[in-house]
């Protein structure tokens, strides 16, 4: 699997990678902030956790619309660049340029916190061809 990342390839252009210990959760209530002595409302609240790099469970609250972005990478192969439009669409944004935007970095931002790996090399493209040989006969 790894011989197939590039880390630091084009995440809007290719297909990125995500960590393969990686969970995207949905609940109703703010779980994380949940204990004996808070009172707290209902809040629809979205975490991610997964492990670093260096082997340690990262946790962090996330957005839906970076939920969305994690969901899609995981059950489509599509390019960072596809999964963007799609939530553009999705979300009937005024300005598809600005979710275009704001994806861009936040893939980087996943990229940086060990979420996406990288993207997934293009072995047509980096591939040895052979050399092509005449044959005179």
């Amino acid at each position: 699997m790894w011989d197939r990342i590039d880390r630091t390839g084009d995440l809007f252009k290719q297909r990125p990678i995500l960590n393969p210990v990686l969970a995207n959760l949905h609940y109703n209530w703010p779980v994380h902030r949940i204990s004996p002595r808070i009172r707290i409302a209902p809040k629809e609240t979205f975490l991610l956790v997964f492990r670093d790099s260096n082997d340690q469970i990262q946790f962090a609250e996330i957005n839906a619309f970076t939920s969305r972005l994690l969901s899609l990478l995981k059950t489509t192969n599509c390019t960072g660049h596809a999964a963007l439009e799609k939530i553009s669409k999705e979300s009937c944004h005024p300005a598809p340029e600005v979710v275009m935007q704001s994806g861009l970095a936040s893939l980087y931002d996943l990229r940086a916190r060990g979420v996406l790996l990288g993207v997934e090399c293009d072995y047509e493209k980096e591939a040895i061809k052979p050399p092509i040989v005449s044959q005179i006969g």
